[in-house]
């Protein structure tokens, strides 16, 4: 059984040890020094103890949440926020903005501790920007999403740049590029204004149509993968199909189909401001 301690500040120590290497029983243990001060260096964090009451809508429902904004950290690998409340239900409806209305993407994978004061801490990864240290200011954007929603259907030009894959009236994705080989197929979406990752291309709310617009292609494909290029934002969705389906597939790709949900919006009288300087 492999065991792994990482303990320290600046200069971290990774402990690893295990009974077993290369199939050789033995007291096996290996010592190392992490020197983070690079990454120190270059890593803005707030512990602003912001207290605000936001609002959620679940089912048609509106929902008080009496949040604590605990912590806010931004470095070369990524951002992080963690939220507290006194409730079991996470408050996740949210984006994150700064002074000149960039929007980051809030990874909605989030990390729940709970204490013996009832209160749960939640711990969300963004995607940050590339010079942390230009941050002044980020602003939690409460999103109302009202549960109306719809199927959409966006064609391929001859320039599928300028195809806009429209989540909402807030946000949305633009196809940057598209690669194709016999039995696999890349699409790089570039997002823009305000997603909620959650409520946006995955759990089955993407996939493809014909030249025709029809969904019968999808039989063929499978989506493998739906992830985020924590270096610059771009979702990255990734599918195939058997080789004997090629020619179903290669020629016959027109468009995607997703979901589309036009009542979802900023909740701009709750926002909560957090100085990072």
């Amino acid at each position: 059984m492999k065991h792994i301690l990482y303990s320290g500040r600046k200069k971290d120590c990774l402990n690893i040890w295990d009974d077993y290497i290369c199939y050789v029983r033995g007291d096996w243990s290996f010592k190392t020094v992490i020197d983070k001060s690079a990454v120190n260096e270059h890593t803005v964090t707030a512990l602003p103890d912001i207290k605000a009451v936001v609002t959620s809508i679940e089912d048609g429902e509106e929902y008080k949440h009496n949040i604590t904004i605990e912590k806010l950290s931004v470095s070369p690998f990524g951002g992080q926020i963690t939220l507290s409340e006194q409730s079991n239900e996470i408050f996740r409806d949210f984006v994150l903005r700064d002074d000149e209305m960039n929007y980051y993407m809030v990874l909605n994978e989030s990390f729940t501790v709970s204490g013996s004061d009832d209160i749960s801490r939640n711990s969300f990864e963004f995607i940050a920007p590339k010079i942390p240290e230009e941050l002044k200011e980020l602003e939690l954007v409460p999103v109302l999403k009202y549960e109306t929603s719809s199927e959409k259907i966006v064609m391929l030009e001859e320039d599928m740049t300028s195809a806009d894959i429209k989540l909402s009236k807030i946000g949305g994705y633009r196809v940057e590029r598209m690669d194709i080989d016999s039995n696999e197929i890349k699409i790089i979406l570039n997002p823009y204004g305000a997603i909620l990752q959650y409520r946006s291309i995955i759990n089955g709310a993407f996939g493809f149509v014909d030249k025709e617009g029809c969904k019968d292609i999808n039989k063929y494909i499978t989506i493998k993968e739906v992830r985020y290029d924590k270096t610059n934002g771009n979702a990255v969705i990734t599918g195939s199909w058997n080789e004997s389906d090629a020619d179903k597939i290669l020629k016959q790709i027109g468009g995607f189909w997703y979901v589309n949900m036009p009542d979802m919006e900023l909740n701009e009288k709750e926002v909560i401001k957090v100085r990072l300087k």
